[in-house]
């Protein structure tokens, strides 16, 4: 017992050791590793924004393949699909050796040469074998924790990714819990300071004395990591490796972190680190075990000693052998289109669609339907980046691309015809939402959670068996599409303060959302402002589902506001003074795009003027048809076993796949519609209308090319890297997701964050419904118009010059590919097949 006790007052003495005092160079060295990681790690916006994000944002200054050797050398990740994938596609046609000859003649001649130990024999044969490769691990850098479980098999990096994440959990609760973390108004590293000093978690999993070991360190995190770094003698060269690899191991809060502060992802850094360098303590092991003896005894940094093994140069010749196919094929057909849309002037309507992949089939059944519509393709905010605040709700939501602020507020009154008794109806809303916080309450709080299912887990039941059955409302089912928006400034956080928008104002939004679309003349009977949303029950991932130009919403509010001020005389007034003249006899018409259903969701009749409503009908009229024929093409995307009726998968809260999202996308095109109008592009292009002739100082392409040209690669990165690696950057089983304080998804019940999309978003059971190619986007514009934007934003440079993206410029019959080095005749492998659909 003496000896057990002398052994503990030891063991405390040890870990109470005052740390050394930092250096002002010890500090600077860490804020430009922090700046480093601060560009890696990408962001994670919280559930009810979800939107797609580049995971490999900090990366595009270096190639795919140069990025998947340094991540391969910090964490068990690839970026690059396995050669089974391949071989399956050379098995069913889909991939050719006459491909992979071209795309390794392609790349024999890049600058980086990464071909030049490969024989093209030698990668023919692999994909021919069914010998499986042996792939060494690339891994350079650990954990300590995983460095201990690696030599005693045991659990110690579940547990500490574990205990992390009951922390931040309980930290960053979003109103979910009714017992709240006590000191969230702290910083996030000594809100975990506070609780790790008392609970006896980890000693329990066997790290005694943890709690005295967090209590000694300095209170700010920067000084505590760089006490730490100091502590465990690790040689500044190998910081940032180390620091790298401490938030690979917790990626999804890493990138929780990083969409709040910097400074919090330091402070997230700083505790991850904590339980490394105690774990490295108690067990007496040195953390160079933590780093492979090339880097270690070297002076190379991780960069330099990241390199990629000749598997994975093999796969990413495939993989370029794949994107050259699509490519070729779509840039081959887009050419032999160029058939002028006549009939402009005596246009039923023109519908102006979000870019989203989901428009496209929509677009072409419209097209079909009639010889007088026509269709556009624009971000799906249509220019009006608002916040928008619904009856009920004070704070509201921004319908914008994240990247952006909302710049106006909108808030919603219904007209007197549609809410008679307003007043009455608020009244009973606020009343029916007090009781329902009352039920939440009782239901969840620790004493009558108890109770609950006794007393009244029987009023559930309606619900239950009403929800089981499908009886459930659409979420279109109450379109405020007869509301009338009320615009006020967003200078001013008080709304007592703010403003109405002038007509000035609204004059220049109009002026912008028009002009950008290429559309200031030739107005048709309707212009359709058609936003999109999904209609789905249960589904933690909606969001992702819905507008990623309106920041994970519904466009539909967007679409009001710009048709509500284009049909305003006085707008229209102004817009005459800036050589915009929009008829009488042009009404303009806010939609929403249903994406479960395919459904155009109009506004009533009687809210259309009585002059137009014959006309209208005839409108609705091919809707429905395009609708229709839209919806019996995508039945066949879903697993035969499962529902056919697509109004039946929105209403069924069991479905994991009703809607496929973005799943499939691969290009986007910027042009006239008279390139894509006869082709059938199988929901995989993202399409922008864009006339060139419209745009000589080239402004308009800038910003298509500097903001929907972005948040198309950004979409097509998450799909990308969801399907190679689901594990790493995906969110896994949907089927045993669990919600996290309303902002994240676990999944079981404990582990890192989760991120990207679940494995049925891009997967049927069967077969992969994403094939993972990275983006082609083809540009109808003279190439010295679109370099003068390479070389003015790098951003978009490095997207191009790394090939992130593949940029090609048609200029009339010709194509011209973007290399890394300058402009080349776009080179077609004759023997490939056109474009087809996975």
């Amino acid at each position: 017992m003496v000896i057990a006790l002398k052994s503990i007052i030891e063991r405390s003495k040890k870990l109470s050791t005052t740390y050394p005092q930092v250096s002002h160079d010890s500090l600077h060295e860490l804020d430009c590793i922090m700046q480093r990681l601060s560009e890696i790690v990408p962001p994670s916006w919280p559930l009810k924004d979800f939107v797609a994000v580049n995971p490999f944002l900090g990366f595009t200054g270096q190639s795919l393949l140069e990025t998947n050797a340094l991540l391969k050398a910090v964490c068990d990740v690839d970026l690059l699909p396995p050669l089974s994938y391949f071989r399956q596609r050379l098995r069913n046609g889909h991939l050719s050796l006459d491909d992979v000859v071209f795309a390794y003649s392609k790349l024999e001649r890049d600058p980086s040469n990464y071909v030049d130990d490969l024989s093209i024999d030698e990668v023919n044969d692999w994909l021919r074998s069914d010998v499986e490769p042996h792939n060494p691990t690339q891994r350079k850098v650990w954990t300590m924790a995983e460095m201990l479980d690696r030599s005693d098999g045991g659990e110690r990096s579940n547990q500490v990714i574990n205990d992390i994440t009951r922390c931040l959990s309980g930290y960053h609760d979003d109103s979910e819990s009714i017992w709240r973390m006590p000191w969230r108004n702290r910083s996030v590293f000594a809100a975990w300071k506070q609780l790790s000093s008392i609970s006896y978690r980890m000693d329990l999993l066997g790290m005694r004395g943890f709690r005295l070991f967090v209590e000694n360190l300095p209170d700010d995190a920067e000084q505590a990591i760089t006490q730490m770094l100091s502590r465990i003698s690790l040689p500044r060269h190998l910081w940032f490796g180390y620091c790298l690899t401490q938030l690979s191991s917790i990626l999804g809060w890493a990138s929780h972190a990083k969409n709040r502060s910097t400074a919090e992802l330091q402070e997230l850094l700083a505790i991850r680190l904590a339980y490394d360098v105690f774990l490295g303590r108690t067990s007496d092991r040195s953390v160079a075990t933590c780093f492979h003896e090339d880097i270690w005894n070297g002076e190379a940094s991780l960069e330099e000693i990241a390199v990629s093994g000749k598997m994975d140069v093999i796969r990413h010749i495939l993989q370029v052998a794949c994107e050259t196919k699509f490519h070729g094929g779509l840039v081959s057909d887009i050419l032999r289109q160029n058939e002028p849309n006549d009939g402009a002037e005596e246009s039923l309507g023109q519908f102006v669609f979000c870019i989203d992949v989901r428009s496209e089939p929509l677009r072409r059944q419209l097209e079909c339907s009639s010889n007088h519509i026509q269709t556009f393709g624009f971000a799906g905010f249509f220019g009006m980046p608002l916040r928008n605040v619904s009856p009920n709700d004070t704070i509201g939501s921004s319908h914008c691309p994240v990247l952006i602020k909302p710049t106006f507020q909108v808030e919603w009154e219904k007209s007197d015809a549609s809410n008679p008794h307003g007043s009455d109806c608020n009244r009973q809303a606020r009343e029916k939402e007090k009781w329902s916080n009352v039920f939440t309450l009782f239901r969840s709080s620790p004493i009558s959670s108890l109770t609950f299912v006794e007393t009244l887990g029987w009023l559930s039941a309606g619900k239950l068996l009403s929800d089981s059955l499908g009886w459930v409302k659409s979420r279109f089912g109450e379109v405020l599409l007869d509301a009338k928006p009320r615009l006020l400034s967003q200078q001013d956080t008080c709304g007592i303060h703010r403003n109405e928008l002038t007509i000035e104002q609204q004059v220049e939004y109009c002026q912008g959302f028009l002009t950008n679309l290429g559309l200031r003349e030739h107005f048709a009977r309707f212009v359709v402002v058609c936003g999109h949303a999904s209609d789905v029950q249960n589904n933690l991932f909606q969001a992702g589902l819905d507008c990623g130009a309106c920041g994970g919403h519904s466009g539909e509010p967007n679409a009001r506001v710009a048709s509500s001020m284009l049909n305003d005389p006085d707008v229209r007034s102004g817009l005459v003074k800036r050589g915009i003249s929009i008829p009488k006899t042009t009404r303009f018409v806010p939609a929403v795009h249903n994406t479960t259903t395919e459904e155009i969701v109009l506004p009533e009749l009687d809210t259309i003027p009585s002059e137009f409503r014959e006309d209208f009908r005839e409108l609705e009229s091919g809707c429905k048809i395009a609708s229709e024929r839209c919806a019996a093409q995508r039945v066949s995307r879903f697993p035969a076993e499962g529902h056919q009726n697509l109004a039946a998968k929105s209403r069924n809260w069991g479905d994991v796949r009703p809607d496929w999202g973005l799943v499939g996308n691969a290009a986007f095109v910027v042009a006239p519609r008279a390139r894509t109008q006869s082709l059938n592009l199988t929901g995989r292009v993202f399409l922008h209308s864009y006339e060139p002739g419209k745009d000589p100082s080239g402004k308009i392409l800038e910003l298509i090319m500097t903001a929907p040209m972005i948040v198309t690669s950004w979409i097509n990165l998450q799909y990308f890297a969801s399907t190679v690696d689901n594990r790493k950057y995906g969110s896994g089983d949907k089927l045993i997701h669990n919600a996290v304080g309303k902002f994240g998804v676990l999944e079981g019940n404990g582990g890192d964050l989760r991120t990207g999309l679940p494995i049925q978003s891009i997967h049927n059971g069967t077969s992969w419904q994403h094939e993972p190619l990275r983006l082609i986007v083809i540009v109808e514009a003279p190439r010295d118009r679109i370099e003068a934007i390479i070389e003015k934003h790098s951003v978009v440079r490095d997207l191009v010059v790394n090939g992130w993206i593949t940029l090609v410029a048609l200029e009339e019959d010709k194509a011209f590919c973007r290399e890394p080095e300058n402009w080349q005749p776009y080179e077609f492998n004759r023997s490939s097949e056109t474009t087809r659909q996975i």
